[in-house]
C-alpha cells in the first residue's frame, strides 16, 4: 500500500459510523498487515462460469426479530465460519 496515508486511514477506520454498521477495524487492520507482509495469496480460479443475476436471485432480508430473520442470520454466520462467503465489487 505504497503511497497510502496510514494516519488518515487509521482515522477513517475508527469512524463510529463504520463500527455502528458492524465493521471490525481491528480485524481489518490485522488482515491489512498480513497483506502488507505478503502472507495472503490469491485464491484458486473459479471453476465454471459466472452468470448475471436473474430476477428473484436476491431476496430481501426478513425483518429483524422475526423467526425467518434468525434462520437467515444463523445460516449466514455458519457460512462465514466455514469460509463460504465471498464478495465481488465491480465498479
Amino acid at each position: 500500500m505504497a503511497g497510502v496515508n496510514t494516519q488518515n486511514l487509521d482515522a477513517a477506520l475508527d469512524d463510529p459510523q463504520l463500527a455502528r454498521d458492524g465493521f471490525d477495524a481491528t480485524s481489518f487492520r490485522a488482515l491489512l498487515a498480513r497483506y502488507q507482509r505478503g502472507e495472503l495469496v490469491e485464491s484458486r480460479p473459479l471453476e465454471g462460469s459466472l452468470d448475471p443475476l436473474r430476477p428473484g436471485d436476491v431476496q430481501p432480508l426478513p425483518r429483524e426479530s422475526t423467526p425467518d430473520y434468525e434462520v437467515c442470520r444463523a445460516r449466514g454466520e455458519q457460512a462465514f465460519r466455514q469460509g463460504q462467503v465471498a464478495a465481488l465489487v465491480v465498479a
